[in-house]
């Protein structure tokens, strides 16, 4: 039981660890209105992720910013 517990308490460490790194993460807008088709990792290192982000804007428009 003690041990179960010390796993659940490492395990919420560890979430909450992770919750804070969410939250310093950046956030990325577009240009045009669509929905994300496809989102494909193109590599990263200790600090970032590169991502190519295919969006389906068939039907949208363009925002005004």
């Amino acid at each position: 039981m003690q041990r179960q517990q010390n796993q659940i308490a490492s395990l919420q460490t560890q979430l909450d660890k992770v919750d804070e790194e969410l939250d310093k993460l950046t956030s990325v807008y577009s240009p045009y209105r669509g929905k994300v088709r496809r989102v494909k990792i193109l590599g990263q290192n200790e600090r970032s992720i590169t991502a190519e982000v295919t969006l389906d804007i068939r039907g949208g428009k363009k925002r005004n910013e």
